[in-house]
């Protein structure tokens, strides 16, 4: 006690300072989630200390610190992460330690459970109280799946029936009257909760205001009820601390922050993802916000589109005139940006067709014939320019760079990317079948023998194996 009376606090700079210190060390001699056997499920990974790296900076707001270990995370460089195929299916147990699992609390069926949904559930489902359970205000605040808010003009909502037609994440976490619930036998039971509604007295259970122990708010919990468990909801289910899901949406706030959408590598990678989402019937985002950010990328000098000014005066990206490039040379990687950026125009232009910006459209829908601009007739390849327009003399499409010209691949494995506009490549041949025998060529023309880091799966030019190193096909 009389130690606190003469001994400073320690300031929150210093705490931070040795929280990052320990987690940089430690990371080093962990495994990655892949190396990880099967038996060692759960145990702490180079994924998990980054992972909480990223939420500390995040905590602190230092944005770029932020950026860089979630691209460390994003990049597989820690372990391999991607977002599971449908929210509903995270939670359940057999599919515990999928993909989007960074970090979770172990459980063990029938050895160590927890039960808390005893006090959660609906009752005539199992439960002996409702302790405490969802409010309208979170019910409100998912969007439609036309991506609006409910009290926004053309939602689509309807009061009469307010949980059709919104974001399915709703129904995967609280339940709703009327809701169809799953019990552990596999029979379905419909949840009653509006006042009056019940046909029988088991049922009526779960009305708002049957009771003190029956729901105080009108909804219940869903996410994470376990079908599996055992008597009183006794659940071996493991619960998530930190999921992929969080590091991307860690990884658009700083982005955000620091005024840039967020992308990766040397594309505007958030381009086609918000796009293609957007299109696919996503839209628990806001749009609008989503387009301006991905607009401001493809028109304004940032961090998501470095060179975007040349790119724009000069239709691509020029390249510097080195004399003996090696694997190693780091230069603009102007012909993989190029090719890169024209396909980002499309996808931004479409969503901008979509919004009904056709002067942003047309001018979008320009420039995605950039990629043109570094076709090489008298090779067929995909070739840099210099500043003057001149190509790079000192040429073999055949020698792969780390980032001169080409980011992390040689001339042949970048020469065929122009996936918005394949009849446009092909009409930079002379003809159809010129065009097949090249495309053919990178299959069978061999490998010949330049030593890059970390590559294989050669399939001639192609190269189909890649990781920390060079050749992107």
């Amino acid at each position: 006690m009389e130690d606190s009376k003469t001994i400073s606090r320690t300031s929150q700079a210093t705490i931070l300072e040795f929280i990052h210190s320990e987690l940089e060390d430690i990371v080093k001699y962990l495994p990655t989630r892949d190396d990880q056997a099967a038996d060692d499920r759960g145990h702490i990974t180079k994924g998990v200390v980054v992972a909480f790296d990223a939420r500390v900076y995040l905590y602190s707001s230092n944005w770029s610190k932020v950026v860089e270990k979630c691209e460390a995370l994003m990049s597989g460089e820690n372990g391999t992460y991607a977002l599971f195929p449908t929210y509903d299916g995270i939670f359940k147990a057999e599919n515990e330690y999928n993909s989007e699992v960074i970090f979770d609390y172990q459980y063990v069926p029938s050895t160590r459970t927890w039960s808390d949904y005893y006090d959660l559930a609906p009752l005539s489902v199992g439960a002996r109280l409702n302790q405490y359970s969802p409010t309208q205000e979170l019910v409100d605040n998912y969007l439609m799946l036309n991506g609006k808010s409910i009290d926004e003009s053309g939602s689509g909502y309807n009061e009469a029936q307010p949980y059709t037609d919104r974001d399915p994440r709703m129904t995967a976490t609280l339940v709703y009257d009327g809701y169809q619930w799953q019990k552990p036998d596999g029979t379905v039971k419909t949840i009653y909760i509006k006042p009056g509604t019940a046909p029988t007295a088991d049922d009526k259970a779960d009305e708002y205001g049957n009771s003190e122990v029956s729901t105080h708010t009108g909804y219940y919990l869903r996410k994470y009820y376990d079908p599996t468990s055992l008597a009183q909801f006794a659940s071996g289910l493991n619960i998530i601390m930190m999921r992929y899901a969080d590091v991307l949406l860690m990884y658009a706030e700083a982005k955000n922050e620091l005024n840039g959408m967020p992308t990766f590598f040397h594309g505007d990678h958030a381009a086609p993802f918000v796009t293609g989402s957007y299109l696919r019937g996503i839209r628990g985002f806001d749009v609008k916000k989503a387009y301006n950010l991905l607009l401001r990328n493809a028109t304004l000098e940032n961090p998501s589109r470095p060179h975007i000014l040349e790119y724009i005066a000069k239709g691509y990206i020029p390249e510097m005139d080195i004399a003996n490039p090696k694997v190693e040379t780091v230069g603009t990687a102007g012909v993989t940006k190029t090719l890169e950026y024209a396909y980002d125009d499309y996808a931004v232009a479409l969503l901008a067709k979509t919004l009904n910006d056709t002067a942003n459209y047309r001018m979008l829908m320009k420039r995605t014939k950039n990629y043109r601009n570094f076709f090489d007739a008298s090779t067929g390849l995909m070739r840099g320019r210099l500043e003057n327009g001149e190509f790079i003399r000192n040429f073999d499409p055949y020698f792969p760079y780390y980032e001169y010209m080409y980011r992390e691949a040689n001339a042949w494995q970048s020469s065929f990317f122009a996936p918005h506009d394949v009849s446009g490549l092909i009409g930079l041949y002379k003809n159809r079948d010129e065009f097949e025998k090249k495309l053919d060529d990178l299959f069978s023309i061999p490998w010949k023998g330049v030593e890059a880091y970390n590559i294989s799966g050669f399939i001639g030019q192609y190269c189909h194996g890649q990781r920390g190193g060079q050749c992107h096909s």
